[in-house]
């Protein structure tokens, strides 16, 4: 019997599973950022959904000892959110059970308060706002992570009827979002450490001194040469509202997260802190066994 070998010359036998590329951002804006930060806010008009300066990121905490993950709320997507409807019923709870005294420890029902108190605040929705940025000097369009106070200060307090920096900046009849344009730069401060950090917004100006004279100019430069061409095929800019998206939980794994008190993930989450745990220290306890509320710091960990 003869056997024709030259089929197995020219197939591949290679093993292993096809790596999948993560598309890599560049986020600014956390506590390891250096402050202040100059950028210029732009917008990615590819799609209708991204057509706008800023997109609402809000979202839930999920800690377990060591362990950090960010929830997207559905209801940044316009969605009902079972986390958030637990939170307030929860809420609902410990208010009705504080107005009976159940706060003392020698009450009845402490036990039961304490439990909506735990369970309110950690199924509590963290506000959290995106937009896209170009650091002054970069060659890269940036996500900045912003919390609402550094939001109003850049886009201004409408139910306070306070102007924000862009406010300032149209002030002096400038093109702000218009990316040909050299005008739009910003000054982002941040001081303070935890409760006490205070952010703020203001025009990105230079300092002219002529003779005895000085005098300030709003700062006019050019985005980099690199930066201009994403914006000439803006589906290469990254997109917001993929970034939220691709990153939400369904409404079935809310449900069960909820079911669960806080503990039970997606395996693609428990599968990711996993790993995290086995490439870090070693855990601590899970939090969501303890009756305390642990807190972490939002500036301490990259969105998403």
């Amino acid at each position: 019997m003869e056997f024709n070998f030259d089929a197995l010359e020219t197939t591949d036998f290679s093993v292993g599973k096809p790596s999948v590329e993560k598309e890599r951002h560049n986020w600014i804006g956390g506590a390891k950022q250096s402050w202040p930060l100059e950028v210029r806010v732009v917008v990615n008009m590819s799609t209708p959904e991204d057509s706008k300066p800023f997109m609402d990121a809000s979202f839930h905490e999920f800690i377990d000892g060591d362990s950090y993950y960010r929830i997207p709320c559905l209801r940044s997507v316009g969605e009902v959110c079972p986390v958030c409807d637990a939170h307030w019923d929860h809420k609902k709870q410990q208010d009705l059970l504080t107005a009976q005294g159940a706060v003392m420890e020698s009450h009845p029902l402490h036990v039961e308060w304490k439990k909506h108190m735990f369970l309110s605040k950690k199924f509590e929705q963290r506000k959290n706002f995106l937009m896209l940025a170009v650091v002054r000097g970069d060659d890269k369009v940036s996500i900045l992570s912003a919390k609402t106070q550094l939001t109003k200060r850049i886009f201004g307090d409408k139910y306070k009827n306070l102007p924000g920096a862009i406010d300032e900046l149209k002030a002096y009849g400038v093109p702000v979002f218009n990316p040909n344009e050299g005008t739009g730069w910003l000054i982002l401060t941040k001081t303070g450490q935890g409760l006490s950090t205070t952010y703020n917004a203001k025009p990105a100006m230079i300092t002219k001194i002529t003779g005895k004279s000085k005098t300030e100019q709003i700062v006019e430069e050019a985005l980099s040469p690199k930066v201009i061409e994403l914006f000439k095929d803006m589906s290469k800019l990254p997109s917001l509202s993929k970034i939220i998206r691709e990153r939400l939980w369904t409404s079935e794994e809310m449900e069960n997260y909820v079911a669960s008190g806080g503990v039970q993930v997606p395996k693609s989450v428990s599968d990711f802190l996993n790993k995290n745990k086995k490439d870090g220290a070693e855990a601590k306890p899970a939090a969501a066994a303890s009756s305390e509320v642990v807190s972490f710091s939002d500036d301490a960990f990259i969105p998403f």
